[in-house]
């Protein structure tokens, strides 16, 4: 068997795993904050689009939404860290696009945060990575 057969047979049963781990796990978009290891498989598979980033700020997004406290001093430090880590408010570093209307909301809201300061933005995001997500799951032709 040639090398090139081999490495062929390798990426169809590959393509067959990947997709039967997936549809047995139906699979749901919400389940990747929650699974970390569809979250991992998916986050490699971003990272070859160069896109990772836009699923790490949605589950930190998914996750400061869920926060069980809502003490401003907790809401506020989460989200100043997100608006660093992300939008490189203090760095000048952003990693995730923001449109500078999103930028001056996000901004605007920080001076008294609450759960909900990112929600229009994790939208638009989830939208991206629900497309993505259809993608990952489906078995590609190759």
């Amino acid at each position: 068997m040639k090398l090139s057969q081999l490495f062929s047979n390798y990426s169809i049963i590959n393509q067959h795993f990947h997709f039967s781990y997936y549809k047995s796990r139906q699979g749901k978009f919400q389940d990747v904050v929650t699974d970390a290891d569809l979250y991992k498989d998916f986050h490699s598979s971003l990272m070859k689009e160069f896109c990772e980033e836009n699923l790490e700020f949605y589950r930190d997004a998914v996750l400061f939404e869920r926060m069980p406290s809502n003490d401003t001093g907790a809401i506020l430090k989460s989200a100043q860290h997100i608006c660093d880590k992300y939008f490189g408010f203090s760095t000048g570093e952003n990693i995730v696009h923001l449109d500078p209307w999103q930028a001056r909301l996000i901004k605007e809201r920080l001076n008294q945060p609450t759960k909900t300061i990112f929600v229009e933005l994790r939208e638009e995001v989830e939208q991206l990575l629900q497309m993505k997500f259809m993608h990952f799951v489906t078995p590609s032709s190759e």
